[in-house]
């Protein structure tokens, strides 16, 4: 990729094991006086370029280069957020390190976020995610391997071969939250320039989502379930969410979050477990509009009944395959040939 924008590379190769032990970049066009190309080593660029850095970042294991998910063409979005929402943990859990791996994390799972959506806030997130950039290094020394989840699903999406609707907007709300917290983060420490980043990502962020969402409330809200059955997901935000209700239920979301847990429920959960489960995840009091929060919350829920179909399936052909390899003791292949006699 470097080549193709006209960036020479150079390796160092160590002398014993012929393994990279280095590497330099030269931008084109940046030549000295003798029109040979500037070099610069990668640790010179930034201490989070080095070579021991970058292998920090790249998880051991073996990836996929085009992972597919033929079953469910959601699950990298749906992968993406659950990461994302397990940052924001990190990010409160006062382990620095940790959270300084997450946000580098975040900062390449930007621009995969943006290549996989379209519509007209595609631009915002392309600047929200060049304006992170800064936002993702500081002087404290990350731990790469705990984010290895949020870069393997950001690898996912890369190759996503579609955009599923509210998941994606769920996504995308994620990821304003994510940058609000990285900025207040970084503000603690007294990152400064490090703030000012997440700051400017965040305003992209919130600003292309404000585009993306307003049709999809809409026609969440368009199709909104029966009278009854809206009066049943009412009773149970009153009991799961007792302390909240009032405001979920005055919410100008609150249709749209009716057809989001008809769906739900659909999908095999119980609504008011669920409202539960999705409200204790993180405090709704600050929040200006909880039916609006919720509703992509339980978005980014896992469809029980597709998973249960899959398992179902996979056992089915694991027995199958079995049953092939070994016969019942009653079909005659497997039986030796003189009780084979006996059954003719």
């Amino acid at each position: 990729m470097l080549q193709s924008l006209g960036i020479k590379v150079k390796t160092r190769l160590g002398p014993e094991t012929g393994d990279v032990i280095g590497y330099s970049l030269a931008a084109p066009g940046d030549t000295n006086a003798v029109g040979e190309p500037v070099w610069y080593g990668g640790s010179k660029l930034a201490p989070d370029l080095s070579i021991n850095r970058l292998r920090e970042r790249l998880p051991n294991q073996e990836v996929a280069d085009r992972p597919q998910y033929v079953a469910d063409p959601a699950e990298p979005w749906r992968h993406t957020t659950t990461a994302i929402h397990t940052a924001r943990t990190v990010l409160d859990s006062g382990d620095d390190a940790a959270a300084q791996g997450y946000l580098a994390a975040f900062g390449d799972a930007l621009y995969n976020i943006a290549s996989a959506t379209t519509g007209p806030h595609w631009a915002e997130l392309r600047a929200a995610a060049a304006a992170f950039n800064r936002a993702r290094r500081s002087a404290i020394r990350a731990d790469h391997q705990g984010a290895i989840a949020l870069r393997k699903a950001a690898k996912e999406l890369a190759y996503a071969s579609s955009e599923p609707g509210g998941l994606a907007i769920a996504l995308l709300f994620a990821t304003v939250h994510l940058a609000r917290a990285a900025a207040k983060w970084h503000e603690q420490r007294g990152h400064e320039q490090q703030a000012a980043a997440a700051e400017e990502a965040f305003r992209h962020l919130q600003v292309g989502y404000q585009q993306a969402v307003a049709p999809v409330l809409a026609d969440l809200a368009d199709r909104a379930p029966r009278a009854a059955t809206a009066r049943r997901f009412e009773q149970d935000v009153r009991v799961a969410l007792p302390d909240h209700a009032h405001r979920i239920l005055a919410d100008p979301a609150w249709t749209a979050l009716t057809t989001t847990l008809a769906r739900a429920e659909t999908a095999g959960h119980t609504p008011r477990r669920l409202l539960a489960e999705v409200g204790s995840e993180r405090e709704l009091d600050s929040v200006e509009h909880p039916a609006e929060v919720l509703n992509w919350r339980i978005t980014a829920q896992p469809n029980k009944r597709a998973q249960a179909a899959r398992g179902r399936r996979t056992t089915s052909g694991a027995s199958s395959a079995a049953a092939t390899l070994h016969p019942p003791a009653t079909s005659p292949m497997a039986m030796r040939p003189e009780e084979r006699g006996r059954h003719r």
